[in-house]
């Protein structure tokens, strides 16, 4: 652990006992609890409570059934510098489920030791990290074996998916884990999801399971304030880690599902565990568009086009290396342009994020993907593309590129076959709007994984005036997006539609589903949610950082200063302040809303200008 991570211990003013009981009322609201077993939750949590650390919530296992049976208990794995404390109140049989067998007879191990706790005289022990590491499972079954009851295992044998056989005196238990920790293979995100339903289903519990799967996949957080880092946040994420099946017999087969409780908000205490910290970063100008929205090439502002020189990319990567540990977390570069696959260096330049162990996505253009391309990709880390979508064929073809409606599509299909989620973003304006909501259909047609949309951004106040929706023109559409997301819901569809747009927070707010906070009202001086001007930046090929991408707001150069430098100047919080935008000001959204910062700015030539879309009144 570094000096500075040794620094951060206790910053987080919340006690464990409290993020346990925020992580399991979580999944309690979420219906990730059975009634039969809730009682036995609480009581079990209760007696864990008296063994946690301070500030920090140790990861843990729930073994909750899906289709009826008991409550299995609850362990926790309390992580220090080179070895984890376990508590094995269970006699291990948390971790049998879990599919870690070389946990399951700690007593006979000798890199294990047994520790009383004098407190609560409850036995834990310890075990090396090494040890944990290692603890896989055995090679997969033979592709062609079948198990009475369960279906053929060859279609698991295509997932990154673990799994094992345990022989019983009348049956046998199957036990399926993803082998990770990480939220990027949560078995609610594909590739898993529709696998594993369809083998489910054959198991005859698929849609039960799937459901509960869905509740108990999902990260909460909660915001606070510390004196001298500001503004952060604890994350604490629930993820199925594992399904164990049970089978009796011909015809009884019981499913349950081994629940990951785990405190992400750890590097606020005593691990190097760290969150990502988002950088958007265009690196060529050069592009196969010239889309008639873009603002790259409106009012002749890209007269050339340039790339960013092979040794000032790396110059760009030290310094958001650099600022993503002084905010204690990791970089996730958003690599965009122009087509940043056009840039001249681009394959080596992924190579290198690859060779720095990043996890990367791009921004860019449908037109030089194959499955090739597609597989190198993801081998190199880049885990989601994003490709724009502004309408049906017409419009978009029109707007940008004759056959660049189809080829999105296709690229959509090679992305999802390589493992590479996939995000459709609309630009809106007043000629798309119904466009828009039929793209929703196309999404859910095509397994896209994300789709969203943000408003056409105008270089000048004439094309505002000619393509900014009404106030009352765009509180329409956007609550016909809204209940059309929640249907797709509902029939629990592959894709997320995603509320990008931060006027979603006032559609929620007249629906009665959003309520400012009670600490936000305590704590008027943060930022909560909203436009995100000046709370993050973008990078241009030239080196220029600015405040938002959409409107003229450069802020610094990579070349001439630290990022961190121009990130934390008077410049960029004067971008920040959001005490004077004109009709924001006085409302109770403020910190969670703002509209949007540029399209006020580019339609009134000034940055307290309100947003023209908004429809709210203010007394």
């Amino acid at each position: 652990m570094r000096e500075m991570d040794r620094k951060k211990t206790g910053v987080c003013p919340v006690q464990s006992d409290q993020i346990l009981d925020f992580a399991l009322n979580a999944l309690r609201e979420n219906g990730a609890l059975p009634s039969l077993s809730e009682e036995e939750v609480c009581r079990e949590a209760d007696a864990l409570k008296k063994i946690l650390p301070d500030h920090y919530l140790p990861d843990l296992y729930l073994d909750l059934p899906l289709t009826g049976g008991p409550f299995r208990g609850m362990a926790a794995v309390l992580d220090c510098y080179d070895r984890c404390l376990l508590d094995f109140r269970s006699e291990g049989e948390y971790f049998r489920s879990a599919g870690l067998p070389a946990l399951n007879a700690p007593e006979n191990r000798d890199d294990l030791l047994v520790v009383r706790v004098p407190e609560s005289g409850t036995e834990v022990h310890t075990v090396s990290r090494k040890l944990l590491r290692t603890a896989e499972l055995p090679e997969a079954e033979a592709a062609g074996e079948q198990f009475p009851g369960i279906p053929d295992l060859q279609a698991l044998r295509d997932l990154p998916l673990q799994y094992r056989k345990e022989t019983l005196e009348d049956g046998f238990r199957l036990i399926l884990t993803t082998g990770s920790a990480s939220a990027r293979n949560r078995f609610a995100k594909r590739p898993y999801k529709e696998t594993l339903l369809a083998f489910l289903s054959e198991a005859g519990c698929g849609e039960t399971v799937l459901r509960a799967l869905e509740r108990a996949s999902f990260n909460c957080g909660v915001p606070f304030l510390h004196p001298q880092e500001g503004y952060l946040e604890w994350i604490v994420c629930l993820d199925v880690a594992a399904f164990v099946f049970t089978v009796r017999g011909k015809d009884s087969c019981d499913c349950r599902a081994v629940i990951r409780i785990s405190d992400r908000s750890m590097i606020y205490s005593r691990t190097a565990i760290k969150p990502t910290q988002a950088y958007q970063w265009h690196i060529t100008d050069n592009c196969d568009q010239r889309c008639k929205h873009c603002y790259l090439f409106a009012e002749d502002a890209r007269l050339k086009c340039i790339s960013t020189p092979w040794d000032q990319l790396m110059l760009t990567l030290e310094e958001i290396t650099g600022d993503a540990d002084r905010r204690y977390a990791i970089p996730m570069p958003v690599i965009s342009g122009g087509d940043p696959i056009l840039h001249p260096d681009f394959w080596r330049f992924a190579e290198e994020l690859h060779r720095r162990g990043m996890r990367w996505c791009i921004l860019g253009n449908p037109f030089h993907l194959d499955e090739a391309a597609c597989r190198r990709l993801y081998q190199l880390g880049c885990f989601k593309y994003q490709m724009s979508m502004d309408g049906l064929e017409p419009f978009h073809d029109y707007n940008r590129k004759p056959g660049s409606f189809r080829a999105t599509l296709e690229a959509v299909r090679l992305l999802n076959d390589a493992g590479i989620q996939t995000q459709l973003m609309a630009t809106v304006s007043r000629q798309n709007m119904e466009d828009i909501l039929q793209c929703m259909d196309v999404a859910a047609e095509h397994h896209v994984t994300d789709f969203t949309f943000a408003r056409y951004c105008a270089t000048s106040p004439e094309k505002a005036a000619e393509s900014y929706p009404t106030p009352e023109e765009y509180r329409d559409f956007l609550y016909r997006y809204y209940r059309k997301r929640k249907e797709y819901k509902a029939k629990h569809c592959d894709t997320s539609f995603k509320l990008k747009e931060h006027l979603f927070t006032l559609v929620r707010y007249e629906l009665g589903e959003f309520e400012p906070t009670a600490y936000s009202k305590a704590h008027p001086e943060l930022i909560f949610e909203g436009c995100h001007l000046g709370q993050g930046c973008s990078i241009l090929p030239n080196g220029d950082v600015m405040a938002c991408r959409r409107m003229e707001s450069v802020i610094g150069n990579v070349n001439t200063a630290h990022i961190r430098d121009i990130l934390t100047s008077e410049l960029c919080a004067g971008y920040r302040d959001i005490r004077n935008i004109r009709k924001c000001k006085d409302c109770e959204l403020l910190q969670w809303c703002r509209g949007c910062r540029a399209v006020g700015f580019n339609a009134t030539g000034d940055l307290q200008g309100e947003d023209p879309c908004c429809w709210k009144k203010t007394e």
